[in-house]
């Protein structure tokens, strides 16, 4: 496994981003809180961009139907407060 996995404190929403500083573009990894238990990401400006969404967080039975929502946004520059606001929109869509 070329990456060292870390655990992390936990953070409030699924909401992962991942930033290039020299186009300014910011994309945006995100899901409800009902469907993903976890994030991972690498840390700030390691090289690699793989980013995971840990959905479910239970055993799905054959046969059994399952669904979880996700959603990726490509951004120009944005701030936290850009973030938040997205992410809450997004989550009140249902």
């Amino acid at each position: 496994n070329p990456v060292d996995w870390a655990i992390r404190p936990a953070f409030e929403r699924p909401l992962a981003v991942r930033r290039d500083p020299a186009s300014g573009l910011a994309l945006a990894v995100m899901s409800p809180v009902e469907d993903c238990f976890a994030v991972a990401t690498p840390h700030q400006e390691e090289a690699h961009y793989s980013t995971y969404l840990s959905l479910f967080g239970r055993d799905v039975k054959q046969g059994e139907r399952a669904a979880a929502r996700a959603r990726l946004a490509l951004l120009e520059s944005p701030d936290e407060r850009a973030l938040v606001d997205l992410y809450g929109a997004y989550v009140k869509q249902g």
